[in-house]
C-alpha cells in the first residue's frame, strides 16, 4: 500500500461525508478482500422503517445480503401490482 493510499484511507475514514466514508471502506476492502464488490451504501432501503422492522422481526437487520431481501421485496410488490392491473389493461385493450 502506498503512502497516498494510506493518506486517502485516513482522510476518507474521518470525513463526515458518506461518500468519502464509502471510499475509505472500498480502499480497506481492496486490501483485505481484493476481489470483493461493494455496493453503494446510501440506498432507500436503509431508511425504510417498515423494512427494518421486518428485518428486526427475523433478527436479520445486521445480517448479510439485506439488499437482496429488499430487491426481492420490491420485485414481489411489483409482481403483485402487475397482477392486479393486468386484467384491467387487457379489458382496456379489448375496448371493454
Amino acid at each position: 500500500m502506498s503512502f497516498c493510499q494510506i493518506a486517502r484511507l485516513l482522510r476518507n475514514a474521518f470525513s463526515n461525508h458518506v461518500g468519502r466514508k464509502h471510499d475509505a471502506l472500498r480502499i480497506f476492502t481492496d486490501l483485505v478482500f481484493p476481489n470483493y464488490r461493494l455496493t453503494w451504501a446510501d440506498w432507500d432501503w436503509w431508511k425504510d422503517k417498515n423494512f427494518n422492522d421486518y428485518l428486526n422481526h427475523f433478527d436479520e437487520l445486521n445480517g448479510l445480503n439485506t439488499h437482496r431481501k429488499w430487491t426481492l421485496k420490491q420485485l414481489l410488490r411489483l409482481t403483485q401490482q402487475s397482477a392486479l392491473y393486468l386484467p384491467i389493461a387487457r379489458l382496456m385493450k379489448a375496448g371493454i
